[in-house]
């Protein structure tokens, strides 16, 4: 097997005052599932670890981390979590890097827990508006708010697409992908 580099996102860490969680603490608590030379970024759930691929790798190491906080902290975290390399492959559509370049403070990534049904999707789609645009690709959403996410007008993604969804700046997405190429 090979190790890969991983990208975690950790769903509703630090916003307000529920699921407070020290970064040094969420370290000390996931290192014991194995996942080595783990880091974290910013104070909002953002990780960055190498692990072993293998089959199914992607949801049975969510489900290890979802389930260690839950256990040791007592808080109901979800956890997303994506290969460096493919992260990298998002950033570089070309629909999400025309919307990028208007203004990456305003353009995000939302990572999507399961990768949602067709005619889901197209129901989204249709609750585009102008303060708000996006697009699904995979397990993935690409969101551009031109006056910010917090005067946008947001459908209800995770009941229109029946999965979670947590959403991360593209700059910080970009941080983290640098971050990555320093792993040991």
């Amino acid at each position: 097997m090979s190790k890969i580099e991983v990208l975690g996102f950790l769903r509703a860490v630090n916003v307000g005052a529920k699921n407070r969680i020290k970064m040094s603490e969420l370290v000390r608590v996931l290192s014991k599932i194995g996942l080595t030379d783990l880091r974290t970024h910013i104070q909002s759930g953002n990780l960055l670890f190498t692990a072993e691929e293998a089959d199914h790798w992607q949801s049975a190491i969510e489900s290890k981390i979802t389930t260690e906080i839950k256990k040791t902290l007592k808080l109901d975290v979800t956890a997303m979590v994506r290969e460096r390399k493919s992260v990298e492959k998002l950033l570089k559509n070309p629909n999400y890097q025309s919307e990028a370049k208007k203004d990456p403070t305003k353009a995000f990534i939302g990572f999507l827990k399961i990768e949602p049904a067709k005619n889901l999707i197209d129901a989204l789609m249709q609750k585009q508006n102008a303060s708000a645009h996006f697009s699904v690709v995979g397990d993935s959403i690409f969101l551009f708010c031109p006056g910010g996410m917090g005067k946008a007008k947001l459908p209800a993604f995770e009941k229109v697409l029946e999965t979670t969804v947590t959403f991360r700046n593209v700059k910080v997405v970009r941080q983290l992908i640098e971050l990555s190429y320093f792993m040991p």
